[in-house]
């Protein structure tokens, strides 16, 4: 069992590269996003997820990241995209909670269906940021992240997960 420590080790790296930070940068930050938007409860995490909708197919239409970034003089690193993002779902959701929130069912829901539900949601948003940043950012992640949240395949496995769990995880 002399090898246990380099084994592990390889494996780690294999997963992860030889530079492991910005992975598990973003992983902590996920895990983040995600419980706290499941602490929030199914119905607001049902206007989220409306939001976030509404949020990439305004962004997505229209070249605000960029321009945002040009204008305000936001720096291309991942932040950047991240907070644009960040801010624009986040006001898409105060107009959709205060327009018509109050038609979103409001219902107690178990805690493990919310975070499956916000895994789905902070998963779409985090391959839209995926989406915005410049090559040379992108080489500092790792090839399993990059198969996770990069690519056309991905980004429809995202995109369509928040509609499938919604009727899967209902009470």
């Amino acid at each position: 069992m002399e090898n246990g420590p380099e084994t592990i080790v390889s494996w780690f790296t294999s997963v992860f590269g030889e530079n492991p930070s910005w992975d598990l940068l973003l992983l902590m930050t996920l895990i983040g996003l995600i419980l706290a938007l499941a602490f929030w409860g199914r119905a607001k995490i049902m206007a989220v997820v409306i939001a976030s909708y509404v949020a990439i197919t305004f962004m997505s239409v229209t070249s605000i990241v960029s321009w945002l970034q040009g204008v305000l003089n936001i720096p291309e690193n991942i932040w950047g995209p991240a907070g644009i993002v960040l801010v624009i779902t986040g006001a898409m959701f105060a107009i959709v909670q205060y327009s018509f929130g109050h038609l979103i069912r409001k219902e107690d829901s178990q805690f493990a269906k919310s975070v499956i539900l916000a895994i789905s949601v902070v998963g779409m948003l985090a391959a839209f940021v995926f989406t915005q940043l410049p090559g040379q950012i992108l080489q500092g992640f790792s090839p399993i992240t990059m198969t996770i949240l990069v690519g056309n395949l991905a980004m429809g496995v995202w995109v369509l997960a928040p509609i499938l769990l919604i009727g899967l995880t209902e009470d």
